[in-house]
């Protein structure tokens, strides 16, 4: 349990930092009804912000040093951005106004921000959408994925409603990149060893299946190669005998 927490505790870190930056940035707004929708919307770049942060953080350390997933990452949050400004603004046009659909329709459009707060929404959800694919399209081609997780993370990408989450295929990269971390973790104590100490429990298994590093060039058996060398100094001439001088 003790090596299960320190392995993985970021991810609940992250987590209660994320909702508490979300309760505290939303809550000094009360909205209700249409303007209620919209405030859930624009709290999406919270989601978004955390699943890549475990999707950076989760990723194997050569791939965290590439340039190219940060650069992907980071815009997918920054795209998250445009619409999150698009909602708020459609929440301050109608205020502690209880709408519904069909009453904000009718009087909204003389709210200043309602119209164009909701066309950049919109245009903001699909931006993400876009960047998400290019991030899943990315991965896949750099093999940091399988197809399967690749393709069906753009496949997720671009059918679930992107006013609930925009660019939902990052969670399927993310849930896929824990499982991957979870597995190489588990594989030193799968095969009965600490990492660091593999390659010392290798040789020693070699050394008792009859293998020397020293002879392991030529392929053969520690005894086959003492009997070759056991061959060659048999054949070498008999030493002179020491003779000494007058």
């Amino acid at each position: 349990m003790t090596r299960f927490a320190r392995r993985w505790w970021p991810i609940p870190a992250m987590l209660a930092a994320t909702v508490a930056i979300q309760n505290i940035w939303f809550g000094r707004y009360e909205a209700t009804g249409h303007a209620a929708g919209h405030l859930a919307s624009a709290s999406a770049i919270f989601a978004i912000t955390f699943v890549l942060a475990v999707l950076v953080w989760a990723s194997p350390p050569q791939l965290r040093r590439s340039p190219g997933l940060w650069v992907l990452a980071g815009g997918v949050a920054i795209a998250a951005v445009v619409p999150t400004i698009g909602n708020l603004r459609v929440v301050n046009a109608v205020g502690t106004d209880d709408w519904t659909d069909d009453q904000a329709s009718a009087f909204g459009q003389a709210r200043p921000g309602f119209e164009s707060g909701h066309d950049l929404a919109e245009r903001g959800m699909w931006i993400v959408v876009g960047c998400a694919v290019v991030l899943a399209g990315w991965l896949w081609a750099t093999h940091a994925v399988r197809t399967g997780v690749g393709i069906g993370a753009i496949v997720v990408s671009v059918i679930f409603p992107p006013w609930i989450f925009p660019g939902a295929g990052i969670i399927v990269l993310t849930i896929a990149t824990v499982i991957k971390r979870a597995t190489r973790l588990r594989q030193p104590e799968l095969n009965g060893t600490r990492p660091g100490r593999q390659t010392v429990r290798h040789g020693a298994a070699a050394h008792r299946m009859g293998y020397h590093p020293d002879t392991a060039r030529l392929n053969v058996p520690i005894s086959g190669a003492e009997s070759i060398a056991a061959d060659d100094r048999s054949q070498r001439p008999p030493a002179r005998p020491k003779v000494d001088g007058p």
